[in-house]
């Protein structure tokens, strides 16, 4: 999953009038590392809802082919010499669509995911690789309500332009977790 520039433009640039920094700058920050979007919430039910979607039309298809198996075999050739679909190529479609379907779970299940929101954390983790670019000093402040320093107050501000609905408090700490292993 790679970030689309126009779909985001605007939220990258709100991002980086607010850091007073280069629009470049920021896009660089999250394309180096794009996960974020493709493991909100949103996104992750998105993928289940078009597997489901996904096998209703291939168990649909595999029904047809057996329809159209149990069809005479001169009607068959007929159909299939006017550039109709064989039996072999549904089934085909009917296998790929499950190997599909497959994949497409076992990576959402493969990832461990649980009740974490791995997009908010993609995001804190990008925007304190954009602070360290930028030379920005990254502190905490104090821990209630708003934040209190520029690095938490652009978590904030990631997560609510590009639509991530998490907090900011413990991603920001979770980010700079990361950077000390």
């Amino acid at each position: 999953m790679f970030f689309n520039y126009e779909k985001y433009e605007e939220a990258f640039e709100e991002i980086a009038e607010f850091l007073d920094c280069n629009l470049l700058d920021v896009y660089d920050a999250f394309c180096a590392n794009p996960e974020p979007l493709a493991h909100t919430p949103v996104a992750i039910k998105e993928v289940k809802e078009a597997n489901k979607e996904l096998l209703r039309a291939a168990n649909s298809l595999e029904k047809a082919a057996k329809i159209w198996a149990g069809l005479p075999p001169s009607t068959r050739r007929h159909l299939n010499g006017q550039g109709a679909v064989t039996v072999a190529q549904i089934e085909r479609s009917v296998f790929l669509m499950r190997d599909i379907a497959k994949d497409r779970k076992a990576q959402l299940l493969g990832d461990g995911r649980g009740g974490r929101n791995y997009a908010a954390l993609y995001v804190a983790y990008n925007v304190f690789q954009l602070f360290e670019d930028l030379g920005l000093p990254i502190r905490f402040g104090h821990n209630d309500g708003k934040p209190s320093t520029q690095y938490g107050q652009a978590v904030e501000l990631s997560l609510r332009v590009l639509e991530i609905d998490a907090d900011w408090r413990s991603v920001t700490r979770e980010a700079y977790a990361l950077t000390e292993n």
